[in-house]
């Protein structure tokens, strides 16, 4: 026992020691309120009072008549044990630490934002406390150096392996990494649901670019072995000098058009949602990049060769351009087809859901109907001017064309 001076004068002298918020005391059990520190071998700390009685009770709700202390406001322990934060209270001669205060007893626990012990016990995550030797890390992730560290808010998984994604846990001894963090080992899985067992690395929502001979760029998780990537959801080729990638397409072209967060190297591939191509072409992601050229944006599922092509997922452009939808391809100078399939032979086919339109414009938003000689294409925005605008937020006003949701090519 160190030789510290008592606090207390009413204290038994020589015999407890009371220490301040950063001492610790070397009585058989002590607790630690944020202001008082008794030197009675049994202190119930209330916030700011403590009592010199062999028994004191001291929290608002509660009194108990044993020789124990009872700290926290909620909880009040039967044994010669310390509780002291909010949620938690443990059963064992430890300390858990109240979000001030930290015991210096032979075991640490960690308040919500984040602190490491390296004593054989440390429980950190604001409602999980462990009573391993490994360590759960709080809300906002912090890894252990345990044989064992759980880091997801929701999992704590018991194997010598660190799942780290919000949704996935792998129990293999590989790092699967979470939305921003990217793991240098031979094997990085990121995407939200997906998780690869090969040495590849998929790109998870935010962006990571893997060096690998094999990227997984898709949402779900796809893997090509070809120099170009996947293009529309349920699946279309084209034969054109460039792709467009939509979740779980495949195209053969010499391109390679990136999923939500992967980018390609090509002279011209905007695809991702947060990332825009500087190619003299615009391809536009969900929340918008405008490209000036008079070049082509393609939908999920349709590619055009016309100058400009507007291709969000219910409508289509009013140019002498085909804008094909889920199952449904037009031959004609212009067909604009709604989900389930319509074909037109006049020069303006309104294809959405519910509406069709017999003026020289298509409207082909599932809710909007334009009436003027220009298409509307995003879900909730129409356009007056004679552009299209695509993404489902982003409207642009030059006549260029942006792209639906995923992303697509031009030629």
């Amino acid at each position: 026992m160190t030789n510290l001076r008592p606090r207390n004068s009413f204290g038994p002298p020589a015999c407890i020691y009371n220490n301040e918020e950063e001492a610790r005391s070397g009585q058989p059990f002590n607790t630690t309120s944020e202001e008082a520190r008794s030197s009675h071998l049994l202190d119930t700390t209330s916030e700011k009072a403590s009592s010199g009685h062999p028994l004191d009770t001291t929290n608002e709700e509660a009194r108990s008549a044993q020789p124990l202390d009872t700290t926290s406001e909620e909880a009040r322990s039967g044994q010669p044990l310390e509780t002291t934060s909010e949620e938690a209270r443990s059963g064992q001669p430890l300390d858990t630490t109240s979000e001030e205060a930290r015991s210096g007893q032979p075991l640490d626990t960690t308040s919500e934002e984040a602190a490491r012990s390296s004593q054989p016990l440390d429980t950190t995550s604001e409602e999980a406390r462990s009573a391993q030797l490994l360590d759960t890390t709080s809300e906002e992730a912090a890894r252990s150096s345990q044989p064992l560290d759980t880091t997801s808010e929701e999992a704590r998984s018991g194997q010598p392996l660190d799942t780290t994604s919000e949704e996935g846990r792998s129990g293999q001894p590989l790092d699967t990494t979470s939305e921003e963090d990217r793991s240098g080992h031979p094997l990085d899985t990121t995407s939200e649901e997906a998780r690869s067992g090969q040495p590849l690395d998929t790109t998870s929502e935010e962006a990571a670019r893997s060096s690998h001979p094999l990227d997984t760029t898709s949402e779900e998780a796809a893997r090509s072995s070809h120099p170009l990537d996947t293009t529309s959801e349920e699946a279309a080729r084209s034969s054109h000098p460039l792709d467009t990638t939509s979740e779980e397409g495949r195209s053969d072209q010499p391109l390679d058009t990136t999923s939500e967060e992967a980018r390609s190297g090509q002279p011209l591939d905007t695809t991702s949602e947060e990332a825009r191509s500087g190619q003299p072409l615009d391809t536009t992601s969900e929340e918008a990049a405008r490209s000036s050229q008079p070049l082509d944006t393609t939908s999920k599922e349709g590619r055009s060769g016309q100058p400009l092509d507007t291709t969000s997922e219910e409508a289509r452009s009013a140019q002498p351009l085909d804008t094909t939808s889920e199952e449904a391809r037009s031959s004609h100078l212009l067909d604009t087809t709604s989900e389930e399939a319509a074909r037109s032979s006049h020069p303006l086919d309104t294809t959405s859901e519910e509406a069709r339109s017999g003026q020289p414009l298509d409207t082909t938003s599932e809710k909007a109907r334009s009436g003027q000689p220009l298409d509307t294409t995003s879900e909730e925005a129409r356009s007056g001017q004679p552009l299209d605008t695509t993404s489902e937020d982003a409207r642009s006003g030059q006549p260029l064309d942006t792209t639906s949701e995923e992303a697509a090519r031009s030629s």
